[in-house]
């Protein structure tokens, strides 16, 4: 993460790929956590199915203007955990995850909390190993 195209310090970071109705309901969080002046937000996911949720919810405009702000990132993260997979796989061999890469900016002092509605084995053992 380059420190120039990453001002957020004081950012809450969602798992964009966390839960049962992901990514559409972590999408509209994201929004409705702007909107109530909670952001900067961190959506960290994969960026073809933010994209497309954010398109499918006709919220493109409100993020491009967010983005604009400086109130909303998104951080690509290109492999997903699933509710099935063991907290101990996740660990050794989904480091590109959300969680993984959630963790990572929020051990780099990125942002001050970390939002998941996913595996919450996984999310307590990767939070451990990073943190």
């Amino acid at each position: 993460m380059d420190q120039k195209h990453f001002p957020y310090t004081q950012a809450v970071i969602i798992d964009a790929m966390g839960g049962d109705f992901a990514p559409d309901i972590c999408v509209k969080a994201a929004k409705q956590a702007i909107e109530c002046g909670l952001g900067p937000v961190i959506l960290v996911g994969d960026t073809e199915q933010v994209r497309i949720s954010i398109l499918n919810l006709g919220f493109t405009g409100f993020f491009e203007q967010a983005s604009q702000n400086q109130s909303y990132l998104h951080v690509h993260a290109d492999e997903q955990i699933t509710m099935d997979d063991s907290p101990i796989k996740v660990l050794k061999s989904k480091k590109n995850s959300s969680i993984h890469v959630a963790y990572q900016i929020l051990q780099k002092e990125k942002a001050l909390a970390f939002l998941s509605a996913g595996n919450s084995g996984a999310i307590f053992s990767v939070g451990l190993s990073i943190l």
